[in-house]
């Protein structure tokens, strides 16, 4: 698990996404996929990344008085699939609509998990 702190602005950052679970405590992060693909996550949002992607990555929401505080969740592919057997969840079919890295609604049992103080 890593924990990201910042009071002040991020350059854009080139990087691979890894296979991880991405939550916002404040603040706000853009996450750019090639050209045309941008996934914004704060508080009511977490990303989900499942393979290696070329991505550049910004903070865009923070305040001094609240800083950007996030944290990420590096998983192993190899148990995530040993779960995912184990659960008998299927693969995905042929032309269904997975995505690689996306950003999803965070609901309450999960945000309290992932940001237990934040009400």
């Amino acid at each position: 698990m890593h924990f990201n702190r910042s009071s002040s602005p991020s350059e854009c950052v080139d990087s691979v996404s890894i296979l991880a679970f991405c939550a916002i405590a404040q603040g706000s992060k853009e996450v750019l996929l090639g050209s045309a693909i941008a996934l914004q996550y704060d508080l009511m949002y977490y990303l989900l990344a499942t393979i290696e992607l070329p991505i550049v990555s910004q903070i865009v929401e923070w305040f001094k008085a609240q800083p950007y505080l996030s944290l990420r969740l590096d998983l192993d592919p190899t148990l995530v699939g040993s779960v995912m057997v184990e659960a008998g969840d299927p693969s995905p079919q042929r032309g269904a609509n997975v995505k690689a890295i996306d950003v999803s609604l965070l609901d309450v049992p999960l945000l309290d998990v992932t940001i237990p103080l934040h009400s």
